[in-house]
Order: structure tokens, then sequence, then C-alpha cells
């Protein structure tokens, strides 16, 4: 048993899964959109989506070994190679004004509008469209409700936004989803 611990815990500490908090900025091409105070078709409000934000999945890591056959036998060694990440899926609930579900909505709109079905910005030779991404992170939180890790999503653009489901027969809250792709995941100690 190690002794140099430098935090002792209890057994019964454990992690709870409603203790994060899941933030990012709106990109640069709907910033000049955003709006505290006037709702329209022409505006977003910037913080409505990070207050009903109730579940996301923190993704896999996985580096693969390869097979590498010497002789008779084949030994395993690392691949030093990460495939690429699954899209991350976050699930909301909608306001009441819809304002948190028109935020991604624009943003989703901005890469193929869907009245005139075009993209109107130059992409980058490396395939990186800046404007258009934002960087999202996942803060894990302690008993105290005490960020204890952070978990960060670079070059981020929403790939989908789930559909709404009206019912009358149904009057519980109504939720979505939207997925993004990004291109790097790290996560850090706080």
């Amino acid at each position: 048993m190690a002794t140099n611990l430098s935090i002792f815990q209890s057994a019964f500490n454990k992690q709870r899964k409603d203790k994060f908090i899941m933030v990012f900025d709106l990109p640069k091409i709907l910033k000049s959109q955003k709006s505290v105070l006037e709702r329209s078709n022409n505006r977003v409000i910037p913080d409505a989506v990070q207050c009903s934000i109730y579940g996301s999945v923190i993704p896999t890591l996985a580096i693969p070994s390869i097979n590498a056959p010497y002789g008779g036998q084949v030994s395993k060694v690392t691949s030093y190679s990460r495939p690429a990440f699954e899209n991350m899926t976050v699930n909301f609930t909608i306001d009441n004004m819809f304002n948190n579900y028109w935020n991604i909505y624009r943003w989703l709109n901005s890469f193929n509008d869907g009245k005139t079905g075009l993209y109107n910005a130059p992409i980058k030779s490396d395939g990186f469209m800046p404007d258009y991404q934002t960087n999202i992170t996942i803060y894990g939180k302690d008993e105290y409700n005490k960020n204890v890790i952070k978990f960060d999503f670079l070059h981020c653009f929403p790939v989908s936004l789930g559909g709404v489901s009206y019912s009358d027969r149904d009057a519980t809250e109504m939720e979505s989803s939207f997925q993004y792709s990004y291109h790097q995941f790290k996560a850090e100690l706080i």
C-alpha cells in the first residue's frame, strides 16, 4: 500500500453523474448576432444553452495495438495513433422561449442555409473554419460543487440537432439533443 499519498479519501467518496457543468462561447460567426435583451430571428442569446444541458458523455480514448509478427509468434505493440473521435451528443431541456434550441439551429444553419442551401464563407486549405468553431469545456465537480477536472473539446462545430416531439398526452418537459464534432480532446486536473 502506498504511503506517500497527498490526498486521503474515504472509500465512500465516489463521483456523481450529476456533478458537472458544460460551458462554451458562441463561435465568431454568431457573436455579431448576440443579444441579451432582444429576441428575434436575426439574434441569439449567448448563455441560453448552458443552463439547460442535462447530459453528455466524455469520449472513450483509444490507441489501438497492432500485430508485429516475428519468427513463429506475434507480438502486440502500440500503434502510436488515435482513431478519429466519435461525434459527441449533448442532451438539453428546451426552454419555454426556444432560445437554446434557436442558438444551435442558427449555428448549424450557418453551414448550409435552409432557405438558400448555400454556405457563404471561404474554406481554408487546412479544412478548419475557425469563425464557425468554438471550444467546449465540461467541468467535473466534487460533492461541494468545486471544479476538480476539466475536459476540453477543441475546434467544435454542430453536425446535428435533434427533433422536437409535441404531444397532447405528455405534459413533461420538452427535451432535445445536438451532436458536435471536434478535432482534439484533452483532460486536465484542476
